[in-house]
């Protein structure tokens, strides 16, 4: 029975996210460790733009040690209430997470 040939992935870095896009247009790429903040593109529109070049590219973000949501990457009624969006200010008329004790600390430390 032929043995299944193993891969070593080769792990590449980039000081520049068009570097980094330049590379994904000539080489197939599987995972991509991006931080948040960068300097002439985010960590978000930079994925945005590898999932155009590569549907199936697994994206990681990193925050220099924060903890922390990436609104961009999170469909939520709260931030789309931060937003102004129509349908969530109706939403949220005083009466969002009521139930909950811990709602209204919650909602602070959202903003």
């Amino acid at each position: 029975m032929p043995q299944k040939r193993q891969t070593h992935p080769q792990p590449y870095s980039f000081r520049k996210p068009k570097e980094a896009l330049e590379f994904c247009q000539t080489t197939s790429c599987e995972v991509a460790l991006l931080d948040i903040q960068m300097r002439n593109m985010s960590g978000v529109e930079l994925a945005k733009e590898l999932k155009l070049l590569n549907p199936g590219i697994n994206i990681i973000y990193s925050g220099y040690a924060k903890m922390g949501i990436v609104k961009e990457k999170v469909d939520c009624d709260y931030y789309d209430w931060l937003d102004g969006k129509i349908y969530a200010i109706n939403l949220y008329h005083g009466e969002y997470m009521a139930q909950y004790s811990w709602g209204e600390i919650t909602n602070a430390g959202m903003k």
